[in-house]
């Protein structure tokens, strides 16, 4: 009772403290809200009176608030700074300005030339050449359009960002105004608008540069199409006129008569035109000339710098290596002027003709050394073809002039190819060598091909005249530059080789014949299928051919849902073979530089080869199958059921799979052991995916599934060490001391040089009776040879010794 009445007492007073926190508490919370709407009630006027103040008669622009004037005035003036300097440091529109008047002069003695060019028949040579140069106008224009669009977007935003400026300040002054507020501060908004009012001007002023020179711009841009599809056109219409009779027989007098009469005229007024292009390109593109002067600079000091190396290193393959450094000042100028293409990316005719004719003395130093003397003569006779070339270059615009130099050229060709033919320089070579027969035929096929050239320009079929002289000429420059690149090529590798930190690799030094023959391989024929793709883009065949074959490698067959190509069979097939490649590369190296550097366990190389080599194979094939279009999840559910037929079909094989991987694994035999298995003892020469070969002592090739040594019992003789014993058993009669004997046979034995000294040899007595005694000699061996001939020399060593010392052997 006594405890109910405490615990009721104790409640009631917890009750009474809870009703006097809860009264406190509310009190405060009427307090707090009380000051609360006081506060709101004396600011309500000044947020009443906030849009008063920031409204303006007849806009809806928020001014400033006034007392933000002063620092927002600050603002104002750096936004205006940065926009203003973001106008005035316009280099791109400074660029383009400078560089627009000098194109479009430029481009306009270029088009009248080009239109000439395109009146006059040009070869294939000639329009893919003037396309090149009016694509790379159109590319730089190209990239004026997207600077000066950039540009434009920018000085829009500019321009809005100064209307809004505009407006808010013109807000703010006639808050000011209103507001009646000191001069001091009309004055500084006033400014502030006025300094608005200057930044929009000049955007105004930028705007409209801006907009006169993308006018412009997309002017010279629409010359450069219009030129484009007219040389598209004169392209579509040679290829028309390849077999019919475009121009007059050369013994026509009418062709002669006008000849005469225009010839000098228009080489006149075409080589101004040209000299006039030359000079608004050199103009614009002056820079590009201390860029090669410093191109130049670095190459030379690279070849002499390598010239030096190799000559510190000495030796045979060093000085063959030397010849491609022999003149390092010839071999830099080669390598720059041909990186003009580059630098000059549309460089006019004349300007390439020039650099072409500079870059060929140089060339023709560096070629004479990389070449054998037998091509001497047809190295000679390019260099002339070249000039001649870059002469009917230059007079592509003059019809008569250019055909009358082809028909000089194809007959000078012919000419000299019959003289090489007739004199047997390369078709009788002594020594065999198949490249000099194989140029013996291209004389052959050059004759006629320079005969038909010359025959059908007389005739009057100059379209094909030009087609056939360019593809014969460009091949044949192309044929000398990739004969002389593959011999430098094979010299940088030999050199490069021959220097660390190549020369330190352990397959460097063993097989450096090996790699420079691979490598040469690989570019000689890279070198092959560029010449083949350029012959057939000099014959306007390569757009047909590689669609035809596009055609043929995309042709679908398709069974049931499954869809099939040529192509994708292709690609199959090269995943395949480069999977083996890759495998056969990844061994070489692993034996050759890896193995060779790390210590392993006996065998243990071998199984990691054989699992790369798995591992690569299986991917590869992955990788071909997905090519194929085969869905890799059907094709598990496939290649699973598949399997479950061959566990019922090829028990055998898979077991005997299933076994070479473990004697991968676990390597109870390995490659090198010397086995007994079932009465045959050999040596483990294999252990492939189904069986391994075993060499037998008689020299034949024993076949063992992979299953048998897993499951049937082996004997290794070489599992844990080479160690082998040899038991020898040896009789003696007569009366003779059993110790003395003991102790002879273990001399003898120690004697040979292939028996081990430790183990000791050992010697038992086996049995004995009166006249006989029987003993054993044991001696231990290294299996690195034939331990049956170890044995037999040691059995004449035995009986030699016995004999010596009068013991009587039985």
């Amino acid at each position: 009772m006594k405890r109910s009445e405490l615990s009721l007492g104790a409640m009631r007073n917890e009750r009474r403290r809870l009703r006097h926190w809860a009264l406190v508490m509310g009190g405060l919370l009427l307090l707090g809200g009380g000051a609360r709407f006081v506060a709101l009630a004396q600011h309500q006027p000044a947020e009443a009176a906030k849009p008063a103040a920031a409204a303006t008669a007849g806009t809806n622009v928020a001014a400033i608030p006034l007392a933000e004037v002063a620092a927002q005035a600050e603002a104002a003036f750096a936004s205006l700074q940065s926009i203003g300097g973001n106008l005035s440091a316009d280099e791109t529109t400074a660029a383009i300005q400078q560089d627009l008047p000098v194109l479009t002069r430029e481009s306009s003695a270029r088009l009248e030339e080009s239109s000439k060019t395109l009146g006059s028949s040009p070869s294939l040579q000639t329009l893919s050449r003037l396309n090149r140069e009016w694509q790379a106008v159109r590319d730089e224009l190209a990239d004026w359009k997207r600077s000066l669009t950039k540009r434009v977007t920018q000085v829009d935003d500019d321009r809005a960002r100064l209307i809004q400026l505009d407006r808010v300040w013109k807000a703010t002054q006639a808050s000011v105004v209103e507001a009646k507020l000191p001069p001091e501060v009309l004055a500084q908004v006033e400014h502030v608008v006025a300094a608005v009012k200057r930044t929009q001007d000049q955007a105004d002023a930028q705007q409209m540069v801006l907009l006169g020179l993308q006018t412009r711009v997309a002017e010279q841009d629409g010359r450069a199409i219009h030129t484009l599809n007219a040389i598209e056109r004169a392209r579509e219409a040679f290829i028309r006129r390849l077999f019919v009779r475009d121009g007059s027989p050369i013994w026509s007098a009418e062709l002669w008569s006008d000849s005469a009469q225009n010839l000098r005229t228009e080489g006149s007024h075409s080589f101004s035109r040209q000299v006039e292009a030359l000079r608004g390109y050199v103009e614009r593109k002056g820079s590009g000339f201390v860029l090669q002067a410093g191109l130049f600079l670095a190459i030379l000091f690279g070849l002499i710098r390598a010239r030096r190396a190799l000559r510190k290193l000495g030796g045979e393959a060093a000085s063959h290596a030397a010849q491609v450094f022999d003149s390092p000042v010839a071999t830099a100028l080669v390598l720059t002027l041909l990186a003009s293409s580059w630098i000059y990316p549309q460089a006019p005719r004349l300007f390439s003709a020039i650099t072409g004719a500079a870059a060929m003395l140089p060339a023709i130093l560096v070629v004479r050394k990389l070449i054998d003397r037998r091509l001497f003569p047809v190295l000679n006779a390019l260099v002339i073809f070249y000039f001649v070339d870059q002469l009917r270059m230059v007079a592509a615009s003059q019809a008569a002039l250019s055909r009358f130099l082809l028909l000089a050229e194809m007959l000078g060709g012919a000419l000299f190819v019959g003289w090489l033919i007739i004199s047997g320089r390369f078709g009788t070579a002594s020594d065999g060598n198949r490249f000099w027969k194989v140029v013996g035929k291209a004389c052959a096929v050059a004759f006629g091909w320079f005969t038909a050239a010359f025959i059908t320009n007389a005739l009057g079929y100059t379209t094909l005249s030009k087609l056939l002289s360019h593809a014969l000429l460009q091949s044949a420059y192309l044929a000398l530059i990739l004969y002389a690149v593959v011999r430098i090529i094979d010299g940088l590798l030999l050199s490069a080789m021959s220097v660390p930190p190549l020369a330190r690799l352990g397959l460097v030094q063993r097989h450096q014949d090996l790699l420079r023959s691979r490598a040469r391989e690989m570019v000689t024929w890279a070198a092959i299928l560029l010449w083949v793709v350029y012959v057939l883009e000099a014959l306007s065949l390569r757009a047909p051919v590689f669609q035809d074959l596009r055609m043929v490698l995309t042709a679908t067959w398709t069974v049931g849902s499954f869809k099939l190509s040529p192509g994708d069979v292709v690609l199959f097939g090269v995943t395949v073979w480069a999977s083996f490649l890759a495998s056969r590369l990844l061994r070489f190296v692993l034996e050759e530089e890896v193995y060779s550097r790390v210590k392993l366990a006996p065998g243990l190389h071998y199984s990691i080869s054989k699992m790369v080599n798995y591992i690569v194979l299986v991917i590869g094939f992955f990788i071909g199958v997905a090519m194929l279009g085969f869905d890799l999840t059907r094709l598990t559910i496939l290649v699973g059921a598949f399997g479950v037929g061959l566990g019922f079909g090829l028990q055998n094989i898979i077991n005997n799979f299933v076994s070479g991987l473990i004697l991968l694994f676990e390597r109870p035999i390995k490659v090198g052991d010397i086995i007994q298995l079932g009465g045959n003892e050999g040596v483990v020469k294999h252990i492939g995916i189904r069986a391994s070969i075993v060499e037998a002592p008689n020299g034949s090739e024993v076949i063992v599934p992979n299953a048998s040594l897993i499951s049937d019992t082996v004997t290794n003789w070489t599992f844990s060490d080479r160690l082998r014993r040899i038991d020898l058993p040896v009789a003696v009669g007569g009366p003779v001391d059993a110790r003395r004997v003991m102790e002879l046979l273990k001399v003898t034995a120690a004697a040979q040089a292939r028996v081990l000294k430790d183990p000791t040899p050992q010697v038992l007595l086996g049995s004995f009776s009166a006249d006989s005694m029987s003993f054993e000699l044991r001696v231990w061996i290294d299996q690195s040879g034939d331990w049956s001939q170890v044995r037999s020399e040691l059995a004449l060593a035995i009986r030699a010794a016995l004999a010596q010392n009068n013991i009587l052997v039985k």
